[in-house]
């Protein structure tokens, strides 16, 4: 038998709590402070008196909070926690020895922080919270045997410190899985990542028996790390999901699959319905030497150069609801092959490609919303046989990711040589319930002509200026969010800056403020500083990088 309730402001109460076997609390927009701890009562402390209301029924006890508070809970009971935008924090005491028979938390922004995660099965679930869990109440291997987990979010991210040693079924639509430490297991520990657009990184021993199994919904298609099966996302990967939308396909339904493991094919196919156009890709790779590999792929489908600026859905959905298509457009057919090194958090490949370029012509305006807008005329250019070497390099070890590509021309129609590079240095750190983003890339050619030169303006680049304001065959952007957390929205503070062409011309940069109630999505203003410009209002669907 072990005491009740003690509620501790000016006031206090008392429940028996004799036969109690499970703990729910909620609160909407109130930080709550959690300790398990060895304690034969549940305390709650709280400068004002903080529960909204308590109800005891079956042995579960509901505590709804309407104040922040610290409530102190016995080791042994079930936990469930329900959250809208308030901060989740759970810190388990050093000398625990009594664990959570399970712990569920559900949160819409509120973030989840867990110091010392105690051997306890999980449900975690998110909309854009992000969540924490910073070392483990035991190392005793035998302790956390036949415990599993499950962790679901929309754009939280996921910071796991060190691995925890049990299987994991994680699903995200953006968020990113961030894996770090030495795990204390020396049997096989699986993790299933399922997302559709976030990042991995994962910093463990080199001898690890951690594997993390990556599929991309509703398509799987990256690269494998090694033998253990980390999946690193191509910087260029234009495969998309089931639906797309530009100007010069209309709308686009396809499917993409790819089978296998170390050694992958992969096929897809859509359909424009405006330009009445398939596009259609094969893939295969083939790991021959240790971490050495060789690949080939065929295709004939509508590509874009400008993969960089913005998602691929990002621009589909503004292009379907506003008439706003960011990208420019030609059609690639031909082969490619070549061979390359996975390394762990490193990736190398050379590739020879021979391609026919055709232009193509916008085939629909029409949006959602602005029906009768019309959208820009796709750029044209020079028809006809080209040959390439193409090298590609991606590291990634948090918080930087770094990725790199060369074009260069064997043959073209006119027998003139062409080169474009694009190199990119992505950080991205957490500062406690903030996130700093800082994105540099720069890019070369020989010629201004689409699709090696570069256009720059617009939300996917400088937003302060017009879309592709400018044309030019080298640059290097700068482009920094600071996302703050106030309750349950995100204050977004943000700036750009570009040197465009050679170093004498003026720096083009803008500055600008914005809003994020839900998930990536965001409201922002915006001005360029360098012609003190007009206030520009615009809405971003996910994070800028």
């Amino acid at each position: 038998m072990w005491g009740i309730i003690l509620i501790l402001f000016s006031w206090n109460t008392g429940i028996p709590v004799e036969e109690i076997h499970s703990v729910e609390l909620k609160t909407k927009r109130n930080e709550l402070n959690i300790y398990f701890r060895e304690y034969d009562n549940i305390e709650i402390k709280a400068e004002e008196p903080c529960l909204e209301s308590q109800k005891l029924q079956d042995g579960r006890i509901e505590l709804v909070f309407n104040e922040d508070a610290e409530v102190i809970l016995p080791g042994n009971l079930s936990i469930q926690i329900s959250t809208v935008s308030g901060d989740i924090y759970i810190i388990s005491a050093e000398t625990l020895s009594v664990y959570p028979s399970y712990l569920k938390i559900n949160s819409v922004s509120g973030d989840v922080n867990i110091i010392r995660m105690p051997p306890v099965s999980f449900a975690f679930k998110t909309v854009n919270g992000d969540i924490t869990v910073e070392g483990l109440l035991s190392v005793d291997t035998t302790l956390w045997s036949g415990h599993n987990g499950k962790i679901e979010t929309v754009s939280g991210d996921i910071y796991l410190e060190p691995p925890l040693p049990y299987d994991l079924k994680i699903h995200t639509v953006s968020g990113d899985l961030h894996v770090e430490g030495k795990l204390v297991k020396k049997s096989k520990i699986q993790y299933r990542f399922e997302t559709v657009s976030g990042e991995t990184e994962i910093e463990t021993e080199e001898d690890s028996n951690l594997v993390v199994r990556i599929a991309r919904v509703p398509t799987k298609f990256g690269r494998l790390k090694g033998e253990k099966e980390i999946w690193v996302n191509p910087w260029n990967s234009e495969i998309g999901g089931p639906f797309i939308y530009n100007r010069v396909d209309g709308i686009s339904l396809g499917l993409a699959l790819s089978k296998g493991g170390r050694d992958r094919i992969s096929l897809g196919a859509r359909y424009g319905f405006s330009s009445k156009r398939w596009s259609l890709w094969l893939g295969m790779r083939k790991m021959i030497i240790g971490p050495l590999f060789i690949h080939t792929s065929l295709y004939s489908r509508t590509i874009t150069p400008d993969f960089w600026k913005m998602s691929l859905m990002e621009n589909t959905l503004a292009a379907f609801l506003v008439s706003k298509d960011y990208y420019d457009y030609y059609r690639k057919e031909g082969f490619d092959a070549g061979a390359g090194i996975i390394l762990p958090a490193f990736h190398i490949k050379l590739s020879y490609a021979s391609e026919k370029f055709i232009s193509l012509d916008k085939k629909t305006d029409w949006s959602l919303f602005y029906p009768k807008r019309p959208m820009r005329e796709n750029p044209t250019l020079l028809d006809g046989y080209y040959k390439f070497i193409t090298t590609q390099a991606d590291f990634s070890r948090h918080p930087f990711t770094i990725n790199f590509l060369l074009r260069k021309s064997i043959n073209t129609p006119d027998n003139e040589e062409v080169y474009t590079g694009l190199m990119r240095v992505r950080f991205k750190e957490k500062i406690k319930r903030d996130m700093l983003l800082v994105s540099i890339i720069s890019g070369v050619s020989n010629t201004e002509d689409f699709p090696f030169g570069f256009r720059l303006g617009g939300i996917g680049t400088l937003p302060g200026y017009s879309t592709d304001q400018f044309i030019t065959d080298r640059f290097a952007l700068l482009r920094a969010d600071y996302w703050l957390k106030i309750g349950g929205i995100h204050a977004i503070f943000f700036f750009d800056a570009a040197k465009i062409g050679s170093f004498e011309e003026p720096v083009k940069a803008d500055v600008g403020l914005g809003l994020s109630p839900f998930s990536d999505f965001s409201i922002r203003f915006v001005r360029n500083i360098e012609e003190e410009g007009e206030i520009r209002t615009y809405v971003r669907l996910s994070k800028r990088f």
